[in-house]
């Protein structure tokens, strides 16, 4: 656990120095992407641990590298699925990104680093997925792991 915050601290640290090296105003919305981004790796730890209950270890490291990826380019994936002229790849690209942690609301950084505007709304709804995927994940971790038989 301390390898993470220390993760997070050379992260953080290193984001605010090209911030102000290239001018960047350092204000509140380094503050929310920083804590956006401490909130993306809880559900990427979350995500881990899930796998880490029923895999081996490189197995869980690729599936979650895989959910990492599929996280992330959800919203492309989805605006493929509303230019798409089939209804059936609409409807799965719509479910895909439902279904699939969109991990791409977590990222602040280029609002923050121009100064932009940051909808509270967006951010405390990003909070409230964020917290609660971690919960799906880490509840689902703990039913599969209590059935493991170790023998």
């Amino acid at each position: 656990m301390t390898t993470l915050w220390l993760q997070l601290a050379i992260m953080s640290a290193g984001f605010v120095l090209v911030s102000w090296s290239m001018g960047a105003p350092l204000d509140g919305g380094h503050a929310i992407a920083l804590a956006a981004t401490a909130l993306e790796l809880a559900v990427l730890v979350a995500i881990a641990t899930l796998f880490s209950s029923f895999a081996t270890p490189f197995l869980a490291a690729c599936y979650s590298i895989g959910l990492y990826v599929v996280g992330h380019i959800t919203r492309d994936i989805r605006a493929l699925g509303e230019i798409a002229e089939s209804g059936a790849a609409k409807s799965l690209t719509v479910w895909i990104h439902r279904i699939f942690p969109d991990l791409e609301s977590f990222n602040w950084t280029i609002e923050a680093v121009h100064g932009l505007p940051i909808p509270p709304e967006q951010v405390a709804w990003s909070f409230v997925m964020g917290i609660g995927w971690c919960i799906a994940f880490l509840t689902i971790a703990v039913v599969v792991f209590e059935r493991r038989d170790f023998r």
